[in-house]
């Protein structure tokens, strides 16, 4: 796969951009290719890695070959987030060189992969949902838990401090919501290596998470809200984890932000009367009536559901254990 297919044509009109280079890297996700980028500069800094498989390994080397590198003459890699298709070849990468290794703290118990499975399963039990649908979901938690090596990096990102790759330099941004050590990294003209937080052709999903001291769910859907708004105000172009690089990022804000807002009222319509967490999301997105689909639906819709709590439009209730959903 050739370098540079990100976009037909450079959108970004900032010069930072002449020493960034996108590698569109393969994954077996349903969200598909992943953007890895490579800063060029007196350092040469990898920005996430994509996922553990033998076809990303081969894109990322061929990536960096026709710009000059090999994984040894990489100085540091600066991860956005701790998902599998952006951290996953971190450790293969680390055995061929002395690549130093940034990660957000908040983003620890991502890194070490699977070990909030206990926390989703009380969260699973806490909603009753039925046994076939958490063992699909378990199944499927070690499925992608395959595609990477845990991981402790080296150095842990502080928010709003600056990484330095010689001639420039990126603000931090601590964006959680996707994620939730989500950071994205700011250039000064404005462009903005983005990770998952503002997609332009799709929303990112506020998938479910857990405080690693605490264990209790984070309330990634507002957090993710609030993180693509900073992004509206702060980026003049943003190149995202996945898709095309744009600008505009204020409009692409404001579209994503509109279209949550709509399926809140959307999930408000269905409450009418008490209903569980997995009624709701098949009423919504009945695929997920199969196990094997459910799980990015259901993460989804809990969101909303928090935020319609946090707003007093919904309520919910413990019945026999299990948590149900209603109007107010």
């Amino acid at each position: 796969m050739a370098l540079g297919m990100l976009v037909k044509k450079d959108v970004c009109e900032s010069p930072i951009r002449k020493i960034i280079y996108p590698i569109r890297i393969p994954t077996p996700f349903p969200v598909g290719d992943v953007n890895v980028y490579v800063i060029k500069d007196d350092k040469n800094v990898l920005v996430d890695t994509g996922p553990k498989t033998p076809e990303a390994l081969e894109t990322l080397k061929d990536g960096l070959y026709r710009i000059g590198l090999k994984f040894k003459d990489l100085d540091e890699i600066w991860l956005t987030h701790g998902h599998p298709d952006h951290f996953g070849l971190v450790k293969t990468i680390q055995q061929e060189s002395d690549v130093i290794v940034f990660g957000h703290p908040d983003d620890n118990i991502n890194f070490d992969y699977n070990s909030q499975i206990p926390y989703f399963l009380s969260f699973f039990r806490e909603h009753n949902l039925p046994e076939q649908y958490v063992s699909t979901f378990i199944t499927q938690f070690h499925w992608y838990g395959s595609y990477l090596d845990k991981i402790i990096p080296d150095v842990w990102f502080e928010d709003d401090t600056f990484m330095d790759t010689g001639n420039h330099r990126f603000q931090i941004l601590h964006l959680p919501g996707h994620a939730s050590g989500h950071v994205g990294f700011w250039e000064e003209t404005g462009v903005l290596l983005g990770g998952d937080v503002l997609i332009k052709h799709i929303t990112s999903n506020a998938l479910i998470s857990f405080d690693e001291n605490s264990g209790k769910r984070t309330d990634n859907l507002l957090l993710l809200r609030n993180s693509m708004q900073t992004v509206g105000e702060k980026a003049k172009c943003v190149l995202p984890g996945h898709g095309i690089i744009f600008k505009k990022a204020s409009e692409v804000a404001e579209s994503h932000l509109e279209d949550q807002e709509k399926r809140l009222d959307n999930v408000l319509r269905f409450l009418g009367e008490p209903q569980s967490l997995l009624r709701i999301t098949e009423q919504l997105f009945p695929i997920a009536e199969k196990p094997e689909m459910a799980f990015l639906p259901i993460s989804e819709i809990i969101g909303y559901l928090d935020w319609g709590i946090r707003v007093r439009s919904m309520a919910r209730f413990k019945d026999n254990g299990s948590w149900f959903y209603v109007k107010k």
